[in-house]
């Protein structure tokens, strides 16, 4: 195209035009190359917050679904401050109602999740372990001697006897746990001696049930049974004063094939 048309299509398009590697305006006066402008990038797409609780291993995404003890709701939003706002969108039970909006802390929350998850995981072991031959004493010793703490208050009437029946059961002196289960009590009142097993805080309604020990109570700091012939029992298969999990295979034995598994199933439920 010669300098003339080129013009003619400066003209027509009434724009500045490049000819013959200059700029012109439409008066055909020479100018500065245009500047090109930057382009402003397409804003990206919001994405949806998320916040993870590290002592349980829950992550609350904004716009999914949980489930606590009182329904099922979404996360409507995730706060700086640590709380999260909700809306329910199934009730399971009163006073909840679908379409209820709560703020809730989100670690509170997390715990709950954690221990609903665990319970299903716990009831899902029980349920493939009632199958098994000889569970109910063998799961037991398994479970306590993983999860339990033997301790033994004696008091001044038996502060000579008991130690020779605990060494003729278990071959050992039990001044070896003073102070750690073994306690001699001074109290004049208590003429006797109490054996305990200390079990952990919060253990599934469907654990206990299962191990359906007598003279059970559920402290705020953990569960205790209060049961002299119990402990007796597992001082005869082995068990002594104070934990028992590094006892595991000498308490397991003495057990038949089907005992032993039993007593491992107990050992690792929780």
């Amino acid at each position: 195209m010669n300098w003339y048309k080129k013009a003619q299509n400066f003209y027509r398009n009434a724009e500045i035009e490049q000819i013959d590697g200059k700029w012109y305006d439409d008066n055909l006066v020479e100018v500065q190359p245009p500047v090109a402008q930057p382009t402003t990038p397409a804003a990206k797409s919001s994405q949806p917050k998320s916040f993870t609780v590290d002592q349980y291993g829950i992550t609350f995404t904004e716009g999914e679904e949980y489930t606590n003890w009182f329904g099922i709701y979404e996360v409507l939003k995730i706060n700086d401050d640590g709380t999260m706002q909700i809306e329910y969108l199934q009730s399971f039970k009163p006073p909840i109602r679908a379409g209820d909006v709560k703020v809730y802390p989100m670690s509170a929350q997390a715990e709950t999740i954690y221990k609903a998850r665990r319970s299903e995981e716990i009831e899902m072991r029980l349920n493939r372990i009632m199958d098994l031959k000889g569970t109910d004493d063998s799961f037991a010793m398994g479970f306590l001697a993983k999860n339990g703490y033997i301790s033994a208050e004696v008091g001044p009437r038996y502060h000579k006897s008991f130690p020779k029946k605990y060494k003729a059961i278990t071959g050992e002196d039990p001044s070896k746990y003073l102070g750690e289960g073994y306690r001699l009590s001074p109290n004049d009142k208590r003429w006797s001696f109490t054996l305990r097993v200390h079990l952990p805080v919060n253990l599934p309604a469907a654990l206990l049930d299962k191990l359906n020990f007598q003279n059970m109570k559920i402290r705020p700091y953990g569960t205790e049974i209060n049961d002299n012939a119990l402990v007796w029992g597992l001082l005869n298969k082995g068990f002594s004063i104070g934990r028992n999990d590094d006892k595991m295979d000498q308490i397991s034995s003495g057990l038949p094939d089907d005992g032993k598994k039993a007593f491992m199933a107990g050992a690792t439920v929780l």
